[in-house]
Order: structure tokens, then sequence, then C-alpha cells
């Protein structure tokens, strides 16, 4: 009897223990989830259920804030600066390249995809532009 009271005491001190540091860990991770998906740095990997709910209450957030409008953000100005972009990569005219605008990811930046009809057989790429939409951050050819 001696012996099963301490054992249960600390059985008890460790569950309790235990429930603390994994209450901590879920808020850690939904915090790194919120930070991570408001700068735009969603970490691809899988992540448990903290991490993406944190990550969609930086969504919602950002959902709701009114989007800026202007010139710099506009889906043409963005098409015009992925077809100059891929006009230059390919060396063809810009009247060979057709662009679409695809919308705004998850993580904020804006995706363009394009296709280049000068070369056989026609050769695709993306651009991706950052949140504002005013700059090319990555192009890639596929």
């Amino acid at each position: 009897m001696k012996i099963a009271t301490p054992a249960a005491l600390f059985l008890f001190a460790f569950a309790a223990f235990d429930g603390a540091s994994a209450s901590t860990v879920a808020q850690r991770e939904y915090k790194r989830g919120y930070n991570d998906c408001l700068a735009g740095r969603f970490d691809q990997e899988q992540h448990g259920a903290s991490y993406k709910k944190g990550c969609r209450a930086a969504e919602d957030k950002r959902d709701a804030k009114p989007a800026a409008t202007g010139p710099a953000n506009s889906a043409d100005s963005m098409m015009s600066k992925c077809r100059a972009r891929a006009a230059a990569a390919y060396k063809a005219s810009a009247a060979s390249i057709d662009v679409k605008y695809e919308g705004q990811r998850v993580d904020g930046t804006h995706a363009v995809n394009g296709t280049n009809n000068a070369k056989s057989p026609p050769a695709t790429f993306q651009c991706s532009f950052n949140k504002s939409g005013a700059k090319i951050v990555r192009f890639i050819r596929n």
C-alpha cells in the first residue's frame, strides 16, 4: 500500500505535467501557423490541427482587410509584366506569349501562368508576384 501511493502520485503528477506541456505545444503551433500564414511563409510540410487553425485565423484576418487597389496590383498590370518577362526569357515576341491571371495564393503571392506559342511544342511558364502584385519574385519555366 505504501508503494502504491507514491507511484500513484508520480503518475498523477506526470499526467498533469504532460497535459500542460501538450497545451503549450498546441499554443506554440497555433501561433507559429498564424504568424507563418500572416507573413506569407506557409510551411508546406504536414502540420497538426493547431498549426492549421492558426493559419486559417491569419487567412481570415487577411481576407477581412479591404484589398488595395491601383495599377501596381491589377491583374492586367501583372499579366503585362509577366508577358514582358517571358518574352525576354524566351527571346520571343510578346505577341506570341499568352498569359492568364490565376489569382492570389494562400501565402498572399499572385500567380500568372503563360504559354510561349512561338516554340514547338509550346512552352509553359509561371510568374509569381509579391503580395502587392508590384514585383515578380519568381519566374519558372516548365
